[in-house]
């Protein structure tokens, strides 16, 4: 396949209504939340950062002031239902390592929205993203903004190794999901990368959620949890950091142009 047939393949999709599909899937499991809470909290939260992974590849085709608005109403959804997810997460883990969850103070923030809240914010994106003329928006930009992702991952995982800080490694995640989440949108020609990426984002993930209880045992001072199960969870977060820079390192690999050609050219 020649650079132009692979490049036209991987941005063969409509950005607009990949984000609309999002944002209505949003809605749905905002409607059903009272059937399974916990799943539909995640997925809601899930489309919502997928929601916001596309925005990245369009940034220079709509006006910034679309994308500030979008983010906004995007962050609301996905945070307001974070601290009851977070606490969960938390629960779980203690229990994983063979812990006492009682360790964990239950920790209540702002009162959860209502589902009228909920569905007006997603509404109000949808209204965002629907009134928004995306004719500016085209394939280069996009294959351009995707390399951009790659590189910014690539310089988060310098940044996480070399420093060493939770936030950091916070970041990195981020910038990984975005790679899954983008590559998902152009399809089949990245499914090897995919696998490689969904891989790294897990391992990242189960770092971040150490670093977070970690974080939060330390907020409680000299609590009740012991010095041994303290150490456990570093050196666990250790072990998970070293098999992130094993999988990143064989990721990210390439420069943000060398990606570019090995993409155009894997492109089937």
């Amino acid at each position: 396949m020649n650079a132009e047939a692979a490049d036209a393949q991987l941005a063969r999709f409509d950005v607009k209504d990949q984000l609309m599909e999002h944002i209505g899937a949003a809605r749905d499991h905002i409607l059903k939340r009272v059937e399974d809470p916990d799943f539909h909290t995640h997925e809601l939260r899930t489309r919502m950062k997928k929601t916001r992974s596309l925005l990245r590849l369009v940034v220079d085709g709509i006006p910034r002031e679309v994308v500030n608005a979008a983010v906004a109403r995007i962050r609301f959804l996905k945070e307001s239902l974070a601290s009851d997810r977070d606490a969960k997460v938390l629960y779980e883990l203690v229990v994983d390592l063979d812990g006492d969850p009682h360790w964990i103070r239950s920790k209540t923030g702002n009162p959860a929205p209502t589902i009228v809240e909920l569905v007006d914010g997603v509404d109000a994106l949808a209204l965002v993203i629907q009134t928004t003329d995306f004719s500016r928006v085209d394939r280069a930009s996009m294959l351009s903004a995707f390399y951009q992702s790659y590189r910014d991952g690539r310089r988060a995982m310098g940044r996480a190794v070399k420093q060493g800080a939770a936030d950091r490694f916070h970041t990195w995640r981020k910038r990984v999901k975005d790679l899954v989440y983008q590559s998902k949108a152009f399809g089949a020609p990245l499914n090897d990368f995919i696998l490689q990426a969904e891989s790294l984002a897990a391992v990242l993930g189960r770092e971040h959620d150490l670093s977070v209880l970690l974080e939060v045992l330390e907020a409680e001072g000299k609590g009740p949890a012991p010095k041994a199960f303290i150490e456990g969870a570093i050196d666990r977060r250790k072990r998970l950091r070293k098999e992130a820079k094993e999988i990143g390192t064989e990721l990210f690999d390439r420069s943000r142009a060398a990606f570019a050609r090995w993409l155009l050219e894997h492109a089937t």
